[in-house]
């Protein structure tokens, strides 16, 4: 395969997907609503939908592959014959608006038709004023002392011995992490500083042609992660209404998947499970019906 693969020229379509973990997925399974949204568009297209994971690895480890950068996952739909539609998922664990940024050139040598992008959770996190200013408590553990040290973990052992261990552990975490935003609390990024990066990434794909569609920031826990749910909400409709005011697609989410809390969320209340990654391709699935992305008819649900 090569990039002409890609190419509309050669009568493919190309959707890019941006983001961080809650668009990579987590675990071993990488669950994510990208996935879960090839799914449906193959029960539901006429045209074939490939999907393909892509991201930068390193491979020094391993003297036959060192010389390479990237690893990817392909999954072909060979039930269909017809010009294809690809599902490319870009995102990567912790990335930031301006790691997008700084790779947008990567990005648009894709030739993509569309990008979707589901960015700004990581810069919104409430996080302890010693995450920037590094002047941490002497009691603190020195492994704790990083902006997302503390934070909760999803956990997928069963052995109930390393589950209690694990369990435990968040709980002593959570603790330091409340105690030390009693004395200050902000975001990684602040709202002006990521509101900038965002117009900024959004009318560079644009101005190469690329259609944009934004996703609107999911919620986060409020007892695992105190004050950052009125940020992302806050943050959510500024750049709502930059989207409106130009005419860039957005889709609501925040409100359904917030509603589903209990169920959508693994254990740390950040990260959407299969329920929840299935609640947003279904979303993500009606806002591409309705506004009828695809050059075919859906056969309806």
């Amino acid at each position: 395969m090569t990039i002409d693969a890609f190419s509309s020229r050669q009568g493919c379509k190309v959707w890019v997907f941006l983001g961080d973990s809650l668009t990579e997925g987590i675990g071993s399974q990488r669950v994510n609503y990208v996935s879960e949204l090839m799914q449906l568009l193959r029960k539901r297209s006429n045209m074939p939908i490939h999907g393909l994971r892509w991201r930068l690895v390193n491979l020094n480890d391993y003297r036959d592959l060192s010389s390479y950068n990237s690893a990817s996952l392909i999954d072909f739909d060979a039930e269909k014959t017809s010009s294809a539609l690809w599902l490319v998922n870009l995102a990567v664990e912790s990335c930031r608006v301006a790691d997008e940024l700084a790779r947008v050139r990567k990005i648009l040598a894709l030739a993509p038709d569309r990008a979707f992008l589901l960015l700004g959770t990581h810069e919104a996190v409430a996080r302890p004023s010693a995450s920037l200013t590094g002047n941490w408590p002497s009691w603190l553990p020195k492994s704790w002392r990083h902006y997302h040290a503390m934070d909760p973990r999803p956990y997928f052992n069963s052995n109930p011995w390393r589950r209690a261990k694990q369990k435990f552990i968040d709980w002593a975490k959570q603790k330091a992490r409340h105690a030390l935003l009693k004395h200050g609390r902000q975001p990684l990024v602040a709202d002006e500083v990521v509101f900038r990066q965002f117009a900024q990434l959004v009318t560079r794909i644009q101005s190469a042609g690329v259609a944009v569609t934004v996703l609107e920031m999911t919620p986060m826990g409020e007892d695992m992660y105190p004050g950052t749910l009125e940020i992302i909400r806050r943050r959510n409709e500024q750049i709502r209404q930059w989207c409106l005011a130009r005419q860039v697609d957005f889709v609501e989410w925040e409100k359904a998947l917030y509603e589903d809390r209990s169920t959508a969320f693994f254990r740390d209340q950040q990260h959407v499970n299969q329920d929840g990654a299935r609640l947003m391709a279904k979303i993500l699935m009606r806002y591409i019906t309705t506004k009828k992305l695809l050059p075919i008819s859906l056969v309806s649900s």
